[in-house]
C-alpha cells in the first residue's frame, strides 16, 4: 500500500475548516435551545407565581392565566420566535411578568389603570 489514501483535491485544512464550522454550527444550535428553554422556564415561574399551577383553582392567587402571545427575541444578529404566557390581574388589567419582557415605564395605580 504506497499509494496515498487522501486525494489531492481535498486538502487536510479544507477538512479541518468544514469540521471546525460544523461545530460552530452545532454550538450556535446548543445556545439558542438552553437558552430559549432558560427562557420559558423562567417565564412560566413568573406565572406561576402569580397564578399558581396551571389548571389549579384556589382563592389566594394575584392573577390568571390569558393564553399564550408569540413575540420575537434577537438571537445572534437575528430574530427568534418564542412563545410566552399572558397574566391577567384579577381586575383584568394586564399584569406584567418580569422575564421575556421589556422593563414597562407605566406605573399602575390601584385599580389597574396605567397613571
Amino acid at each position: 500500500m504506497k499509494k496515498p489514501t487522501t486525494s489531492a483535491a481535498v486538502t487536510p485544512s479544507a477538512l479541518v475548516e468544514a469540521a471546525v464550522d460544523e461545530v460552530r454550527a452545532s454550538f450556535e444550535r446548543l445556545c439558542l435551545t438552553a437558552g430559549l428553554a432558560t427562557l420559558t422556564g423562567m417565564m412560566e415561574e413568573d406565572a406561576a407565581r402569580l397564578c399558581g399551577p396551571r389548571h389549579g383553582r384556589g382563592g389566594d392567587r394575584e392573577a390568571h392565566r390569558w393564553g399564550r402571545a408569540k413575540g420575537k427575541i434577537g438571537f445572534h444578529g437575528g430574530k427568534v420566535e418564542v412563545e410566552r404566557p399572558r397574566v391577567r390581574a384579577r381586575s383584568a388589567v394586564r399584569c406584567p411578568c418580569r422575564a421575556g419582557r421589556r422593563r414597562s415605564t407605566r406605573i399602575f395605580s390601584a385599580n389597574g389603570r396605567s397613571i
